[in-house]
């Protein structure tokens, strides 16, 4: 038992923490502290010098970090990651709240991340600190012209750039959202013409040239203007989709599968890129590929119209008629304007026989649909003529209106009432359709 305590002793507290405690600082702070110990006066010298760097690094730690976030935002900015940039600058103006540079920026990021609301609020601080400038002015005329006012600011923003201007691209490329949004393919095609001047290849001015004339009804022009966009930049999702769609759509299948299944390497859970896979799959003949996609994306989102008529389509490509027609209702009870789907729906009842009395009378809704589907495209070519005409306008939203396109219709209302708040005929379909309950907001127009 001696022994036993003897051994106890030896591993009393005090000896192993001072063993404990040098054994884990490196040979030269020891040496450092010893130093102290024989020398108080440097001790305190030593102690205050320590305390003045902790300070320092205090004081100029959130500056540097803030530095580091604002160059950040710039190179995710120049990638067109606009959320990644709203991020950074987030944690800049945490750090400088009232830095009216920062939140320029920041109001920049969130007008090209579709984020017009925090623009504004962003934009007005910025010329609140800093007061109005050329800058300012013109930030506020780009936020116009994505807000969909476009024909208000379109002189004057041409007026201020010219192709060797470096902000050029920036002006374009907000003209571009603003004639898209306009629906003004010609306008925008003119755009990126003058983008592809000042940057020629741009993968952005591109994709936008693409969308024009698809809207202007030139699908090979549109496809050429997606590839070339995806090959100038492979990781440009939205081209590679919207290129996937128009092959589709052209039978192209074979050729379509490549650019969905290339996004669905980056987004494996994008319901468009499964969609797009599912749809060139049953077209190439491989239904339980389809199948299986279909069924994990619909698990995910049972009300998704599209997925939901893509199985229809594939159910009765199979020959389940019934199964197909379970389906399809649906999705033309969620999208009313899925001409696809309507017609894959009387197909589905005309494969039963005594469901083909119900076939026939669905048939006249699908050529009402057809017609106010081609009506459509005439208006859209009516307004990018006259973009200044209410009525087309007008008519547009009565029909998007009518098929359930609530927000496309009220777009339309809110272009009209900004270039004529008194035009009757826009008005009172505003009232009627906020009468029915559908714009939930009684008295008020449309945002934009």
């Amino acid at each position: 038992m001696r022994s036993h305590g003897a051994a106890g002793e030896s591993a009393a507290p005090d000896p192993p923490t001072r063993v404990s405690t040098t054994a884990a600082v490196p040979d030269r702070a020891r040496q450092f502290l010893a130093a102290l110990r024989r020398r108080p006066g440097q001790a305190l010298l030593g102690t205050a010098s320590l305390a003045l760097f902790a300070v320092a690094v205090a004081l100029l730690w959130p500056p540097a970090r803030a530095f580091y976030h604002a160059r950040a935002a710039e190179r995710a900015a120049e990638r067109w990651e606009f959320d990644e940039a709203r991020a950074h600058l987030a944690v800049c103006l945490e750090i400088w709240p009232d830095s009216a540079s920062i939140h320029f920026q920041a109001a920049r990021a969130a007008r090209r991340a579709g984020k017009l609301d925090e623009a504004q609020e962003h934009l007005s601080r910025s010329q609140s600190l800093a007061g109005p400038s050329p800058r300012t002015d013109r930030e506020w005329a780009l936020l116009r012209a994505e807000r969909g006012e476009v024909e208000a600011v379109e002189d004057y923003l041409k007026r201020t750039v010219g192709p060797e201007d470096p902000d050029a691209p920036l002006v374009l490329e907000a003209l571009a959202r603003g004639y898209l949004r306009a629906d003004r393919p010609s306008s925008l095609l003119e755009s990126t013409a003058l983008w592809l001047q000042a940057r020629p290849r741009d993968t952005h001015a591109l994709y936008f040239r693409g969308l024009a004339f698809e809207r202007l009804g030139d699908r090979g022009e549109a496809v050429a203007a997606f590839r070339e966009s995806a090959e100038a930049d492979p990781d440009n999702a939205a081209a590679r989709l919207r290129l996937g769609e128009l092959l589709l759509s052209q039978a192209a299948a074979d050729e379509a599968l490549p650019q969905f299944e290339a996004v669905r390497a980056k987004r494996p859970a994008d319901p468009a890129v499964l969609l797009g896979v599912a749809r060139c799959r049953r077209a190439l003949g491989q239904a339980r590929e389809a199948r299986d996609i279909l069924d994990r994306l619909l698990a995910d989102r049972p009300d998704d119209a599209r997925a939901l008529a893509e199985w229809g389509r594939l159910a009765l490509a199979e020959g389940d008629a019934a199964g197909a027609e379970a389906r399809l209702r649906r999705a033309v009870e969620l999208a009313p304007d899925e001409r696809e789907a309507l017609h894959a729906l009387i197909q589905s009842l005309r494969a039963q026989e005594d469901k083909r009395r119900a076939a026939d009378e669905l048939e006249p809704r699908l050529r009402d649909l057809d017609d106010d589907l081609r009506r459509l495209g005439e208006l859209l070519r009516a307004v990018d003529r006259e973009p200044r005409d209410p009525a087309p306008r007008t008519e547009a939203a009565r029909i998007c209106l009518r098929h359930g396109r609530k927000d496309e219709g009220l777009r339309w209302l809110a272009s009209v009432l900004r270039l004529d708040p008194g035009y009757a005929p826009a008005r009172e379909l505003l009232a009627a359709h906020v009468g029915e309950g559908g714009a939930g907001r009684k008295g008020k127009e449309p945002a934009p």
